[in-house]
């Protein structure tokens, strides 16, 4: 059977529920966490007359996922 790459994604997941991550690791990416949230943010106030735009043009209140910076959903797509 041939793996594809969900397939070793999920069974290296797997074999790291059986293990202690490293304090370190765990506070990077906590870091990593954070920074990509605030990057969200600080994006969305750049680009908010566009991705508004973009929204609602694309009627994305229907989806389910949320769009970082606004009170609107959008399909997983856009």
């Amino acid at each position: 059977m041939n793996k594809n790459f969900t397939d070793i994604l999920i069974e290296d997941l797997h074999k790291m529920t059986n293990e202690t991550i490293p304090e370190a690791v765990l506070l990077q990416a906590k870091m990593c966490v954070l920074d990509y949230i605030g990057e969200g943010l600080a994006g969305a106030v750049i680009a908010k007359k566009k991705c508004q735009k973009y929204l609602d043009f694309f009627n994305s209140e229907q989806c389910g996922a949320t769009v970082i910076g606004y009170n609107r959903k959008a399909s997983l797509h856009n």
